[in-house]
């Protein structure tokens, strides 16, 4: 889910320096119920400790509406 959401970002950021205008959010389709109630969730739980990162990068992205 962080690949996709990484290349999803520097697609919106390239369209963005390009001035063309996203007229919705980008989503991202995830069929996989522990990332959903993983980045639905915004408690970080202590099973997640080796995915820190990614689970930081994709929660400010939700939270901050680019994803």
């Amino acid at each position: 889910m962080t690949y996709t959401t990484v290349k999803l970002y520097r697609l919106r950021m390239l369209f963005k320096k390009l001035c063309i205008p996203l007229l919705t959010t980008p989503c991202i389709w995830v069929d996989n119920i522990s990332a959903l109630v993983l980045f639905s969730n915004l408690v970080f739980h202590d099973r997640t400790k080796h995915i820190e990162k990614d689970y930081h990068f994709n929660c400010e992205k939700i939270l901050d509406k680019d994803i």
